[in-house]
């Protein structure tokens, strides 16, 4: 005989693949998505019955018979945050992937954690206070050794002090909720999978970022890998030079000390004084127009390329996805890294793995973030919790406002 908690984990296990194949499939109907999933007919439209009751689903065509389902993407939104050296950025982002409104903290990089945390807490208790029960969950992302599951920074050696830091119980205390917390390239790669699709066409994706430091995020057979220290994808502090260049973790001639954006604006401004680069905007425009400024690109793509190649061979992915803080700087470094990287590995066709560019790392942190969150409430059934209002939140007052 089956147990009641075994019909409420059977149950919630349906719901949960219901509403990801709605998600990545978009409308349907009812039949179809029983088939698709292997679940019942009468089970599907009872969880869907609820789901719409709730405000979760709507019915495309209402009141006609077999009409299709679909998410109601607006309904709920997601609060997020992101932290990096020079600033906190706070958006919500709804169900699919949209960033409604934003607003950015200034920081200063010797700030301490708790400093940076109090700003978190009121800025988060206030969007949560503003949007009421149109709230999926809090998230938050920032650079560095993360453990995911517990919501502790470990390390960050671009922040100011932050080390063995359990951000997510000391968020989840003050806010009187759960506070999921994340590494911001593992989001980066959340983001493409989740609200990108790029899931649905490739098992194995390998994510390459250079922003503040250089990291790598891996999907494997449909899964993130983490690593059994957190610190899987984190090429940045691998050694990568001979010029005895000083980085932030205390060693020599890291691969962010020579491929990161702060390295590359250096490189550039050290040739070219008078353009005084400053962003990665800056470098995409002087690229476009100076070859002595795309050389450069090139041979940071290079010795990017010589660090990688030992990943690409040993995963295989069936993508590669490049960003940077602008995509326009990633469409500059991107034909540069896939002929560098291709000629390096033997065997491979620069037509068998295309490098794909993806937004600026700053949204699609939040985007990865807020992806996690969305995932979460589909697993454990908080989305139909309650009543949801029908008031569009773009009606409402607004959470971000200063």
């Amino acid at each position: 005989m089956t147990s009641k908690n075994e019909q409420t984990n059977k149950r919630l296990m349906n719901q949960n693949a219901i509403l990801k194949v709605l998600h990545y499939e978009g409308q349907m109907q009812r039949g179809e998505i029983s088939t698709l999933c292997g679940i019942r007919k009468s089970s599907v439209t009872s969880i869907a019955a609820t789901l719409i009751k709730s405000g979760v689903l709507y019915e495309v065509d209402p009141g006609r018979y077999r009409s299709p389902i679909a998410l109601n993407t607006s309904n709920r939104i997601t609060l997020v945050a992101s932290i990096n050296p020079r600033n906190i950025t706070f958006a919500y982002v709804d169900m699919a992937g949209n960033m409604i409104e934003q607003k950015r903290i200034s920081t200063d990089h010797d700030d301490s954690p708790d400093s940076i945390i109090n700003h978190l807490s009121l800025n988060l208790k206030q969007m949560m206070i503003e949007t009421s029960n149109k709230s999926l969950g809090v998230g938050v992302a920032l650079p560095g050794i993360i453990d995911p599951d517990k919501g502790r920074c470990i390390q960050a050696v671009n922040l100011n002090m932050w080390q063995n830091i359990p951000l997510g119980q000391i968020l989840s205390e003050k806010l009187n909720t759960t506070v999921l917390v994340d590494n911001d390239v593992r989001c980066q790669l959340h983001a493409c999978t989740w609200f990108d699709r790029m899931a649905r066409n490739a098992e194995n994706i390998l994510y390459i970022l250079l922003h503040d430091g250089v990291s790598c995020a891996l999907m494997s057979r449909g899964q993130i890998i983490i690593g059994e220290r957190f610190t899987a994808g984190e090429v940045g502090h691998t050694k990568a030079g001979e010029e005895a260049r000083l980085c932030a973790c205390g060693r020599t001639d890291c691969l962010e000390t020579y491929c990161s954006l702060p390295a590359i604006i250096a490189e550039i401004n050290s040739i070219r004084p008078n353009l005084k680069l400053q962003t990665a905007t800056d470098v995409a425009k002087a690229a476009a127009t100076t070859p002595a400024i795309d050389n450069v690109l090139n041979r940071i793509a290079h010795r990017l390329a010589l660090s990688l190649t030992g990943i690409v061979a040993a995963t295989d992915p069936a993508a590669l996805v490049l960003a940077t803080a602008d995509q326009s700087l990633t469409n500059c470094l991107r034909p540069h890294l896939q002929r560098h990287l291709y000629s390096e590995m033997l065997g491979m066709q620069t037509t068998e793995a295309k490098i794909i560019t993806a937004d600026n790392a700053e949204k699609g942190t939040l985007r990865g973030i807020a992806a996690q969150v969305v995932q979460r409430s589909f697993q454990n059934g908080s989305l139909s919790a309650r009543h949801l209002s029908s008031l569009p939140l773009t009606h409402q007052q607004s959470m971000l406002s200063p």
